[in-house]
């Protein structure tokens, strides 16, 4: 469960630390307080993206930290346990967002990637937002949310990974038959490419040597010369060379080494250098020996050359992927003149695979009829509670094609609903109105909230469109679903807040031609004075007072106290 929260430079909020209970939490203000501001930071703390509109003005950066109790929570211990951030049963989860968008994430105390950030935080929180109601249109969301109802998330992902294999060894078989249609003339073009290729021959590296001895062939006489006046520079010149200036050197300094030993180390030097220049000079002397021109040989790299750079336009590669195309097109032609058995091998996978999709496909048409019937069940019996009497829903399966595999399943799932008695199940999508709407998504999501792995379940406004007794059942649905998870739940009716445990209010102000958004856990006097103000408005009268404080039941004693 989340037990801390603590806010620094977000949007309108300056600095906010709070203090979250198990059980059920509201969250009340006036209009336009900003309300929904704590969905936004544990969004942004949970991995949603970042932008510099975050950071509050004038501020470098904003840094929002959750905290949480997993100790209940065994797939975020074996998340943590798995990716060594574990920290006995506490969590903190950090973000900071700099004004430039650019955030940084921490997992107790260590860095984390944004993924793993989503990743994790999934396992924690779910959010139901007041958008929430149009999505349940959508085919997709309904057979995601009977899914998680019915709780076979092994069985989906084994499924998944089954279409995954049988689609990418389909795609292959298809590519496969097209190729073969076409495989007489294909072939036929591969065999001449190829044998150009072989006749070529061109080894590997073979274009960057024969391009380094091309460069030394044609340059042959320019070489010589070069190497012939550096050996007669250095030694060939008995008078000047640079080898007969040392060797003066060398004598003159050693006729006076025993008057001045300190010259030692100079004089060695210069030994050493003549040494070396006779050294360097007999290595000339043998490359010149062994530099023999050899036109022939320029001749027949300068064809070969001519030869490589040809195949390689025509292939329209550069030369030196010339022995890469080469085995790829030796590769495909090998392949194509044995595709029928290729072929004969993918037909077989793929029916051992369809078999398989098929068994599985069966496993979880079983599953999701008998949780359909469960849900449909108590869907019912909560949008009758929820002021719609003589409501009802099921939950219809349409075959998919037997030839068609999906990643989802065998049937594509729609919910029907008849809101009035002597009405005719149709699409959801056709029959509700907006308050219709409203009331069936927070049925839905109620009842598969109780079956969501994190223990911590937000409700942004998902009472919009619902007032009266409604309103009030809302409520209790909301408090019964807080006895096995944590419930925060953002209202702006007083019968869905006066069931809250724990009572925050929203407020904003404005000061030095700054807004502030300031949020405050209240008393049990505080308590009464909200609901009243959501009762009455702005006039409070002792009748409001009494209706809020009936609304939250409480005696005299609970007064005296707080």
């Amino acid at each position: 469960m989340l037990t801390e929260l603590h806010i620094k430079n977000f949007t309108i909020i300056d600095q906010l630390d709070l203090e979250l209970h198990q059980g059920m939490t509201v969250v009340t203000g006036e209009t336009g307080a900003g309300k929904s501001i704590i969905i936004d930071a544990l969004e942004l703390v949970l991995g949603a993206r970042a932008d510099s509109q975050a950071v509050r003005p004038h501020c470098e950066r904003c840094e929002i930290t959750a905290v949480f109790d997993i100790k209940l929570i065994a797939r975020a211990q074996q998340w943590l346990n798995q990716h060594e951030l574990d920290n006995d049963n506490d969590c903190i989860l950090r973000r900071t967002i700099n004004h430039d968008g650019r955030s940084r994430n921490y997992l107790n105390g260590r860095p984390i990637t944004l993924t793993q950030l989503r990743e994790f935080g999934a396992l924690l929180v779910t959010i139901h937002g007041q958008h929430q109601p149009q999505s349940l249109l959508k085919r997709d969301t309904q057979r995601q949310l009977l899914d998680e109802f019915a709780g076979h998330d092994n069985l989906l992902a084994t499924i998944k990974t089954v279409y995954e294999q049988w689609r990418d060894l389909n795609d292959e078989y298809t590519t496969l038959t097209q190729q073969i249609k076409e495989r007489t003339s294909r072939c036929e073009f591969l065999r001449y490419q190829v044998a150009e290729l072989d006749e070529l021959a061109l080894a590997a590296n073979e274009y960057d040597t024969l391009n380094q001895e091309h460069l030394q062939l044609a340059n042959h006489d320019q070489v010589i010369a070069v190497c012939q006046q550096a050996l007669q520079s250095a030694i060939d010149n008995d008078q000047q060379s640079l080898y007969a200036q040392l060797n003066d050197i060398n004598q003159q300094l050693g006729s006076i080494i025993n008057i001045n030993p300190q010259i030692a180390t100079a004089h060695e030097c210069f030994r050493n250098a003549a040494i070396q220049i006779e050294e360097a000079s007999h290595e000339l002397r043998n490359y010149i020996a062994g530099l023999d021109s050899d036109p022939e040989r320029l001749s027949y790299v300068d064809q070969r050359l001519t030869k490589i750079h040809d195949m390689a336009r025509k292939h329209q590669v550069t030369p030196e992927q010339l022995p890469e195309l080469h085995s790829k097109l030796h590769t495909e032609l090998t392949n194509l003149e044995n595709s029928d058995e290729r072929l004969a091998s993918l037909q077989q996978q793929l029916q051992t695979l369809t078999k398989q999709y098929q068994q599985l496909g069966k496993q979880l048409t079983q599953s999701r009829t008998k949780a359909s019937k469960r849900l449909a069940k108590q869907i019912t019996a909560s949008i009758e509670k929820l002021g719609m009497p003589g409501g009802n829903l099921t939950i219809k399966f349409e075959p998919i094609a037997t030839d068609t595999l999906s990643p989802f399943g065998m049937e594509r799932i729609e919910y029907h609903v008849r809101t009035n008695p002597g009405q005719p199940l149709q699409p959801l999508a056709k029959v509700v109105s907006g308050g219709e709407l409203s009331r069936i998504s927070l049925a839905i999501h109620v009842l598969t909230a109780q079956k969501e792995h994190a223990s911590t379940l937000i409700f942004d406004e998902v009472d919009v469109g619902i007032g009266g007794s409604t309103a009030e059942i809302v409520g209790q649905m909301l408090k019964q679903l807080s006895n096995t998870a944590q419930v925060i739940c953002i209202t702006h009716l007083p019968q869905v807040a006066a069931q809250g445990s724990q009572h925050l209010r929203v407020s904003k102000h404005s000061k030095n031609k700054s807004t502030y958004t300031n949020i405050v856990a209240l008393s049990t006097n505080e308590k009464i004075n909200e609901i009243a103000r959501m009762l009455g408005g702005i006039n409070i009268t002792d009748n409001t007072l009494a209706h809020a404080k009936e609304m939250l039941k409480l005696e005299p004693t609970d007064l005296e106290t707080n």
